[in-house]
């Protein structure tokens, strides 16, 4: 009886290894084609243009264009080069909501939404502007908006140091959360981030060295 139940374990064993096996190979050929029509799903799809009209954009850099021109020219991949034509650009189409150039005695002043938030954060405007500063010394205008941009960062960091998002005008609430300082009404968010105040040390920085 030993015999036959250690003879009976091994059967056991090996059939379940082997269905083990098929399980895993039949598994690993679906995964395979799942792949394969994925990839021809990929290729079929278009991605579309999808930046606004040019009377509709909120800026134009003349570099910034002519940089996508000639960069997508050398891209093999039409969607690759739709799709960096579309998000490059984003931030000077979109979300720079004022630009006020400098006057005389008068600095700059810019002032830069997050996506659909009608709010400029510190650390979002840097970041949002960051890939242009390649750009300063090919384009005056670009130049003149980014410092309008550091004079609106620094102005409000001098409104409030412990504030993170600020709005366009002051029409907010004030002082909802009985907050330490006051909020006051041209603050969108009063949260202490550290990287506030450092992403505006950063974008002055990058542009004192573009």
């Amino acid at each position: 009886h030993y015999g036959r139940g250690t003879h009976f374990l091994s059967y056991y064993f090996q059939e379940r290894t082997t269905t083990m096996k098929r399980g895993f190979l039949l598994f690993a050929f679906s995964l395979l084609i799942s792949f394969l029509l994925l990839a021809c799903i990929v290729q079929s799809l278009v991605i579309p243009p999808a930046r606004p009209e040019p009377s509709k954009r909120l800026f134009v850099s003349t570099a910034v264009d002519s940089f996508i021109q000639s960069f997508t020219a050398r891209m093999k991949d039409p969607n690759l080069a739709t799709l960096f034509t579309n998000c490059m650009p984003n931030t000077l189409d979109t979300t720079v909501e004022a630009f006020t150039p400098g006057s005389g005695s008068s600095p700059p002043d810019s002032f830069v939404v997050t996506g659909d938030i009608p709010a400029m954060w510190l650390r979002d405007s840097t970041n949002q502007v960051w890939p242009y500063l390649r750009f300063l010394n090919q384009d005056a205008k670009l130049a003149e908006f980014i410092r309008g941009l550091i004079h609106h960062q620094v102005s409000s960091v001098l409104i409030d140091p412990y504030a993170n998002a600020f709005r366009k005008t002051a029409n907010g609430p004030v002082d909802p959360f009985h907050r330490v300082p006051k909020q006051q009404a041209i603050l969108w968010e009063g949260k202490y981030e550290l990287d506030s105040i450092a992403s505006v040390l950063r974008l002055s920085y990058g542009f004192f060295n573009a």
